[in-house]
């Protein structure tokens, strides 16, 4: 991959994230494994590496990797780099970065169900009630059928003791 032409580059750039988002995990990171290794000092590169990191468990390494590749994202990238990035924030309770994190990806696609509902789970660390549940709202609207928008409004309206909304939310 090092001699790769760019836009191969990029063509593998995409494969892998469509691999990773429809289910395909190990897939996905067999090929960012050479794409980090091809470019580790590259905001790919770096990104692909964060996610290897992230599924070995090693979140503060994740972290790091995140933090470089946030400084000049890959377009196709960047709102799962944000995503990826409040992900580990929140899993090692940095949840003012993770709120920064997951609202960055937002800007960038604001049609990630995910990156909503990983809002609203920071907020809900952080006991903003109110702004957890408005992010929640979000991404029900986004995909009403998906559970987790819905588990996390049910989470924000107990918080703000408001039990029968929270009960219908979670049904």
């Amino acid at each position: 991959l090092s001699q790769t032409h760019p836009l191969a580059l990029d063509r593998a750039i995409v494969a892998a994230k469509e691999l990773y988002l429809n289910g395909h995990i190990n897939e996905a990171l067999e090929l960012m494994g050479p794409l980090a290794q091809t470019a580790p000092q590259s905001p790919v590169g770096q990104f692909m590496a964060g996610l290897s990191a992230v599924h070995a468990g090693e979140p503060y390494e994740a972290l790091d990797l995140f933090e470089a590749a946030c400084r000049t994202p890959h377009p196709v990238a960047a709102p799962f780099l944000y995503y990826y990035l409040g992900i580990v924030c929140t899993q090692i309770e940095k949840y003012p970065r993770a709120v920064e994190a997951y609202r960055k990806a937002i800007e960038l696609d604001g049609r990630l169900h995910q990156s909503h509902v990983g809002l609203s789970t920071a907020l809900l660390s952080m006991r903003a009630y109110e702004d957890a549940a408005e992010a929640a709202l979000d991404a029900v609207a986004l995909d009403f059928g998906r559970s987790s928008g819905h588990f996390a409004l049910g989470k924000a309206l107990l918080g703000l003791g408001q039990l029968d909304q929270a009960h219908d939310a979670f049904r």
